[in-house]
């Protein structure tokens, strides 16, 4: 039995090793043009997922990325935050904002709208004729914590750098697509240049004028995450506040970056088996 075990194991292996020395000898044109300095394990995470799980999959995981998330931050800040609105929920439920966005919009509100009412209630009330004499109702505790006399909270800090890093994943995205515009754009005019090529080798030609780019674009990227979250932990620190979340922020920011990029894996063989 164990005998047996071993052999189909051994033969298994031996399948995996010819399967993948296949993929690589069909893929060698374009696997020997990519700038190996984009080959990281984040970037084989994402084309790994991009291949193997449906769009409708990659982006479930996206939404309970970012479902996780704003939890965590719900649980992080010290304050009654008010619910979704139907609007907001559509929003969410269609893609067009995350549940994070949109939760750190309602904190900034919130903040905001609680500062407001303290400032108010602290001004004092002039009193008229006959009115001397009525009790104020006495002011419920503000569950608000406390902003320093020259900063802000810690529930402003962490709602403004959230808000940052979207800023920085929708130029991210940005830059990607006409990234992308403009490879398949080059790919076209190098083939009408030289009609003696295959489309495979214009291809390939793109992958070798482009990689680089790609990967100046995603370095450039995680760099301004990670400076991003470094100064929310400098922040934070500042004003003695707990700097817990930053890990959460960072860790699935990198987990929804992975998963943008298994999307536009999928974009991409779509397109080209399209």
């Amino acid at each position: 039995m164990k005998k047996k075990l071993l052999i189909l194991l051994g033969t298994l292996y031996t399948l995996a090793l010819v399967a993948v020395a296949g993929v690589v000898i069909y893929f060698w044109s374009y696997i020997s043009a990519v700038d190996w300095s984009i080959v990281n394990p984040s970037n084989i995470r994402a084309l790994y997922q991009g291949l193997t799980e449906s769009p409708e999959v990659t982006s479930e995981k996206k939404k309970k990325i970012d479902s996780e998330r704003s939890e965590e931050i719900r649980n992080y800040v010290n304050m009654e935050l008010r619910d979704y609105t139907d609007e907001e929920k559509q929003q969410i439920e269609s893609g067009e904002k995350t549940e994070t966005q949109i939760l750190a919009q309602i904190i900034t509100e919130t903040v905001e709208n609680n500062n407001t009412q303290t400032e108010n209630a602290d001004k004092p009330q002039t009193e008229t004729p006959g009115q001397a004499e009525d009790k104020t109702p006495e002011k419920e505790p503000d569950k608000t914590p406390q902003k320093p006399q020259t900063g802000e909270t810690a529930e402003q800090i962490v709602a403004r750098h959230v808000s940052k890093l979207y800023a920085i994943q929708g130029e991210f995205e940005g830059r990607v697509g006409a990234l992308a515009s403009s490879a398949s754009n080059w790919v076209k005019a190098y083939k009408k240049a030289n009609p003696g090529i295959t489309w495979r080798d214009a291809k390939v030609a793109g992958v070798q004028h482009f990689s680089g780019t790609a990967s100046q674009i995603e370095n450039e990227c995680y760099a301004r995450v990670d400076a991003q979250v470094a100064q929310l932990v400098t922040e934070l620190k500042a004003i003695g506040a707990d700097t817990s979340i930053a890990s959460t922020i960072k860790s699935t920011a990198y987990a929804e970056m992975d998963a943008r990029k298994a999307q536009i894996v999928q974009e991409g063989y779509a397109k080209l088996n399209g």
